[in-house]
């Protein structure tokens, strides 16, 4: 079986902005920052078997960044 290929995305402007300013190596360390400090956010890791997949995700959260809504338009 192929390995598989993995991104880790921190979700939220002051979770985001946190990990920018700190670092942080790990997940857990970034986490435990979060809950010490009050910081909303969420951090998720994504598994691909391919890199084409992986590419494909990070473009969809590319063109969701900024939105609060979206649906998917159906022509009648």
């Amino acid at each position: 079986m192929a390995k598989k290929i993995k991104v880790t995305i921190v979700f939220g402007e002051d979770a985001a902005n946190l990990q920018h300013e700190k670092e942080y190596k790990t997940v857990r360390g970034l986490k435990k920052c979060m809950e010490a400090n009050n910081v909303y956010g969420r951090v998720v890791t994504r598994e691909f078997d391919t890199l084409a997949e992986k590419e494909a995700y990070l473009q969809g959260v590319k063109d969701m960044d900024g939105w609060l809504d979206w649906c998917i338009f159906k022509k009648i």
